[in-house]
Parts: structure tokens; sequence; C-alpha cells
């Protein structure tokens, strides 16, 4: 962990930022080409003061910029991690992010944003970690809530102070604490092209639209009471609660009509399987109708053959009735002629 680890120093009519590798060389240059020596301030404000790079001692202290005997900056600069550091950068870099709290989403356009900003009140001085200069936000009526203006305060070790979040609250300025987790850390002992990589993979992830930075607001600031800035908070606060409202209740028609959508396909399903049974049931029918007149003619033969038969049958008992006569006659007959014989005799 090191105290400093950027710092700006003037190109032209502007203040440019370094890390302390980058002034290493600039300054190591400069140094080699006789040039003027250059000069770093700790912030691009006007309350600025002048610091160095360090390089990595035999101690192992890392590289890192120190003030001056007599700054009274040093002693409101804490030490960071590189975690801390690498993604400070990566914020103070991007030009949109979408922030994650509680639920909520709020989009953040980017105008500007210095890191490390220097913020003094009647008692204290601070350094904010990325301070944001907005362009706009989404809902829009944050950027008025929060006039324009987001102070970024990134949690790896410990939290915000108390009095820093009192402090900015009075003045106005919103925070919104970044939360970074452990799998999220970055090794300590690391070199530049170490440093430069981690720096790349993380802005890649925070360009992807659908990638929350995931925190909290620490407090809850209002514009001023009577300034345009609240009028238009007001104003776009109402709008954005009637749109809330007005999307519920479209997302509540919405899964009705899916829930009546879903019954209409159960009910027409049901009605397929009841035209489903119902034709089987009518080819069954069909085939018992079909069974049944086969065996209607198979009935109707029957009693044919039936009647048939019973004629058959009453013939055959007349035959018999006639035969059993014939034979009764016939004995008659027989014994008649045998008297005769046996008187004749």
């Amino acid at each position: 962990m090191v105290s400093k680890f950027f710092a700006y120093y003037k190109l032209g009519s502007e203040m440019k930022r370094v890390n302390v590798y980058e002034a290493l060389r600039l300054k190591n240059s400069l140094i080699k080409n006789k040039d003027a020596e250059i000069e770093f301030w700790d912030t691009d404000s006007e309350n600025a003061e002048k610091v160095f790079p360090t390089r990595t001692s035999c101690d192992g202290k890392a590289a890192h910029f120190s003030y001056y005997r007599g700054s009274t900056h040093a002693g409101i600069v804490s030490k960071m991690t590189m975690t801390h550091k690498i993604y400070q950068i990566a914020y103070s870099e991007s030009d949109k992010l979408l922030l994650y709290y509680f639920g909520k989403q709020v989009r953040v356009f980017i105008r500007k944003s210095y890191m490390e900003y220097f913020f003094k009140t009647t008692c204290n001085e601070y350094h904010i970690d990325v301070m944001l200069e907005l362009e706009k936000t989404e809902p829009a009526f944050y950027y008025y809530k929060w006039s324009g203006k987001l102070a970024l305060e990134i949690n790896v070790t410990h939290r915000n102070e108390k009095s820093k979040t009192n402090d900015l609250t009075e003045n106005g300025i919103q925070i919104f604490q970044v939360n970074i987790y452990d799998n999220q850390r970055i090794p300590e002992n690391i070199d530049e092209v170490q440093f430069e990589n981690y720096k790349q993979t993380i802005k890649r992830k925070l360009k992807s639209p659908h990638y929350k930075v995931v925190g909290s607001c620490l407090n809850n600031v209002f514009p001023k009471a009577s300034s345009d800035m609240e009028k238009r908070c007001t104003i776009l606060a109402d709008f954005e609660n009637e749109k809330e409202s007005l999307e519920s209740r479209i997302k509540y028609q919405q899964e009705e009509i899916t829930y009546n959508e879903s019954r209409i396909r159960k009910i027409e399903e049901q009605i397929q399987k009841s035209k489903d049974s119902l034709k089987l049931l009518e080819e069954k029918r069909y085939q018992l109708n079909s069974e049944l007149t086969k065996n209607k003619d198979k009935l109707d033969a029957a009693a044919i053959a039936l009647r048939d038969n019973s004629e058959l049958l009453a013939q055959h008992s007349k035959d018999q009735h006639t035969i059993l006569q014939l034979q009764t006659e016939l004995e008659r007959e027989r014994n008649k002629g045998l008297l005769k014989r046996i008187f004749n005799k």
C-alpha cells in the first residue's frame, strides 16, 4: 500500500494526470536532456501542492509521490491498495457508468472527472477518490437532484469516514460508495506492465452497457430550495414517478394478458383433446355400427334358417305321423291276411 500514486503536471495550458511510473520516466528524461525540472502537483485544482516521484525503495516500499516538508495535504492522504488505485483510475477514465444500489439503476454520463479531488470545508480537508462532473443521467432527474455532480468513493479495505460524508452532504455533494469484493482484488506487488493490463481489463468491463457498478449512496442530497435545479428535479421526479406507475400498470396488464393467453391456450388444448376424443368415439361408433349391421345380417340369415328349419321340422313331424299311420295300416292289413289264412285251413 502506498500513500499517493497519481499527480499532475502542466503540459501547455492544461494539467495532465500521470501515475508515478510515468512521472519517473518524465523526470529522468528531462534530467538526461538537461531541460528545466518538471513540477508535479497533487491535484489539478487551485489548492494544489507540489509533490515529487519516489522510486521503489530497498525496504520494499512501492513507488509513490511524496509531499515536500511543510505540506498541509500530506496528512489527509490515506494509504491505498493497488486494487484501490487501479479502480480509481478506471472509473476516472470512463465516459459513462451504470450504478446499481438497492435494486435501483442510474446510468451517469460523465463530462469530466477529477481524481483525488481536493475538497475543503470550514473545519476539514478531504480528497475525494473520483469527483464526476455529469453531462446527464438516466433517469434524468438524478442529474438535477445531484446538481450535476457526483463523488465516487472506492471501498476496498474501509468505508468512508462519517465526518467526510456529513461535510459533503452539507455542501450538497452526493456520494456513491463503490464496493470492491474479494474476487475483484488485485495483487499488491505488480510491475508496470501488469498494472496497465489490470487497468485495461477493468476499463473494458466498465464499457459494457450491462456491467453494473455495485455500491450504495452514503447520503441523500437535494438541490437548493427554489433553485432552477430543484424545479427541474421536481418536474422530472414527478414525470419519472408517473412513468414508473404507468410502466407498473402496463406490466400488470401484460401479466394479465399473458395469464389469460395461457388460460386460453389451455382451454384450446382441452377443446382439441375433446375434439380428438370425439373423433375417436365417432370412429369407434362407425366400427360398432358396421359390426352391428353385419351381426343383424347374420341374425336375419339365422332367423330365415330357423324358419326354414321349423318348416322342415313340421313337415318331418307330419311325415313321421303319416309313416306311423301307414305302418299301423300295414300292420292291420297284415293281420287281416293272417286270419284269413288261418280260417281257410
